[in-house]
């Protein structure tokens, strides 16, 4: 029998088994041009590189792997053969219940980011889900970092895979502390339709509770947008409140203009939370144009909905829209 140590020391060759060109990720090597060989090569690389996270033993090891392995064998889930797609989402399996047992271990968010361009829906979705993992694991630093680049990956995706790129971004907004305009441009989208669908979704944010049970989605919200931001489960109230502050701090800087934030700060001042009601009510105190027609219709569709999503059936029952709506004509008549 090999010794495991001497076993381990002969697969070192294969840390790089997909010896891809230094710049590219897209494919595995294949030597044949038969497609039974090139189906053959990649189907032995994947078990090597199974068995090589079999033997992994301790975060290093695993960390070393999944920097080496882990996008390209996302891509193999494009392959036209079938089963080297059952066998790379076998180990894409094995990794991530590695993952959930190892909260140390750092993935290649940069290059997992840079790969959703031009991704095929499938692998779209798979890296999304390696970003949710990987994205909370980075240092506050390094969180920041990378905002940019989730927000130029929003581009051509669904509507709802730019949700979960939000959502990320959301997260990861909560360590932001600088304020220079200049340096915050690159965290927001340019104008055009991307930006005004932020904003949207920032507002979305903003109205979600902190803690609801209901068979409807809370006061001001529609079903499809409530999940936006709740998709799987419930967000922790304190991380909510702090993504709702750090919402309201990119909002208000000099990138935005009145019109365009203003309504934020109406609903983010009848938070129940006092460092988000606070810092709006003092940011309301500078941008009080509430005559503006754009924000008063804003307003109208949050308390009455569309033709196609009305709210009003629903929100007489609820307290809590009682409050917006109260606080929505203060504001309005004086």
């Amino acid at each position: 029998m090999i010794p495991l140590h001497s076993l381990r020391g002969r697969l070192t060759s294969f840390i790089h088994p997909f010896p891809f060109p230094s710049n590219s990720y897209s494919t595995l090597p294949i030597s044949s041009h038969k497609m039974d060989g090139a189906y053959q090569q990649d189907i032995e690389l994947l078990e090597k590189a199974f068995l090589m996270f079999g033997l992994a033993a301790d975060d290093r090891e695993v960390e070393r792997l999944i920097k080496a392995f882990l996008v390209p064998v996302t891509l193999k889930m494009n392959s036209k053969f079938k089963p080297v797609q059952d066998k790379a989402m076998e180990l894409l399996s094995h990794i991530t219940k590695r993952l959930q047992t190892r909260s140390q271990v750092q993935l290649p968010i940069i290059v997992l980011i840079e790969q959703l361009d031009g991704a095929t829906p499938l692998v779209q979705n798979f890296i999304l889900v390696y970003l949710r993992i990987g994205i909370p694991r980075l240092s506050p630093v390094d969180q920041i970092e990378i905002l940019p680049l989730l927000i130029k990956s929003m581009n051509n995706k669904t509507k709802k895979q730019i949700d979960s790129i939000l959502s990320l971004y959301s997260g990861a907004l909560i360590h932001l502390t600088i304020t220079d305009a200049a340096a915050l441009k690159s965290l927001v989208p340019p104008d055009g339709t991307m930006k005004e669908y932020y904003l949207c979704y920032q507002l979305t944010l903003l109205l979600i509770p902190y803690s609801y049970e209901g068979d409807l989605p809370p006061p001001g919200l529609t079903v499809s947008q409530y999940k936006q931001i709740v998709s799987d489960k419930p967000v922790d109230p304190d991380t909510l409140e702090k993504m709702k502050v750090a919402t309201i701090h990119l909002l208000s800087s000099e990138l935005f203009a009145i019109n365009e934030m203003l309504i934020h700060l109406i609903i983010g001042s009848c938070d129940p939370r006092h460092s988000v009601y606070e810092l709006c009510d003092q940011k309301l105190k500078h941008n009080s144009d509430y005559e503006d027609n754009g924000v008063i219709e804003k307003l109208y569709n949050i308390y009455l909905g569309t033709a196609s999503e009305p709210y009003c059936y629903y929100l007489w029952s609820v307290n809590f829209c009682y409050f917006h709506v109260h606080h929505i004509i203060v504001h309005l008549t004086h």
